[in-house]
Parts: structure tokens; C-alpha cells; sequence
């Protein structure tokens, strides 16, 4: 079974979906700050989520020698692995099991804010922005409406 494909679209659905939702809350806390109007926001990820899935490996070994009519050996060793991942059954659907799932850093973010005119407020915006993503502040870039 071929699981590929919707565990490929699922991934670029919550990326996209991340993103938006970062967006969303990081323009509505902006509004908040004082001389700060509209605000727009955009974010660009630098990776994946990446997705660690659990694996049930069997490794088997085989060993045997063969003799030839002139006395001679030959040693032939057969390596074997067989890796399968854990699928788990919820609601008769099988999925992956996770064992460790880390969310995309951020590559850029763009802001766009009334307000951004002014150092201060300019100024209040990028701190903000890179104490509340844990990123440094050449990450971001703020322009005035």
C-alpha cells in the first residue's frame, strides 16, 4: 500500500496552513500595539515539517559454505532487512505512527502596517516580531502603508 501521496499533500496542506495561522496571529497582535494601524503580514518557511515516522525493522542473516569435489570452501552470507513503518488504525484509517515532528523555521516575514512610518513604531514592530518567533531581527522587514 502506497501511502506516499496523501502524506505528501497533507505536509504542503500544513505548511500552508501554518503559515496562515502565523500570519493570522502575528498581524492581529500588531494591531494591538500602540500606533500601529492595518497591518499586513506575509511569512515565507525556509524547510518542511519534518516528520519522523516509527519503524519496525527485522534484520536476518543467513550463512552457509559450499564444498567443491577439489576440497575447495566458498562462504557465501546472506544479508537481509525488511523496514516497514507502524501504521496505526483510528476511525478505520491507517496512519503513521509519529515519532518526532518538528514545525519549519522561518525563512523571511514581511510586514505592512500604518503607523510603520514612524522609528518607534517601526521599531516596537521588528522586536516584537523577532522576541515572539525567536528570530533574529534581518529576518524581518517592516514598510509603511
Amino acid at each position: 500500500k502506497n501511502i506516499t501521496a496523501p502524506v505528501e499533500q497533507d505536509k504542503a496542506n500544513k505548511e500552508l496552513a501554518y503559515e496562515i495561522k502565523l500570519e493570522k496571529q502575528l498581524a492581529d497582535l500588531l494591531r494591538q500595539v500602540n500606533g500601529v494601524g492595518d497591518v499586513e503580514v506575509m511569512i515565507t518557511l525556509e524547510d518542511k515539517f519534518m516528520i519522523e515516522p516509527a519503524f519496525n525493522i527485522v534484520d536476518t542473516e543467513k550463512n552457509s559454505e559450499e564444498k567443491d569435489n577439489e576440497g575447495g570452501v566458498r562462504s557465501i552470507i546472506e544479508k537481509q532487512t525488511n523496514k516497514q513503518v507502524v501504521l496505526l488504525r483510528r476511525n478505520g484509517e491507517e496512519e503513521a505512527m509519529v515519532l518526532r515532528q518538528t514545525t519549519p523555521s522561518i525563512k523571511g516575514i514581511l510586514i505592512v502596517a500604518d503607523g510603520a512610518s514612524s522609528s518607534k513604531v517601526k521599531e516596537k514592530i521588528i522586536k516584537s516580531t523577532a522576541t515572539l518567533l525567536d528570530i533574529p531581527i534581518y529576518k524581518i522587514s517592516v514598510l509603511a502603508k
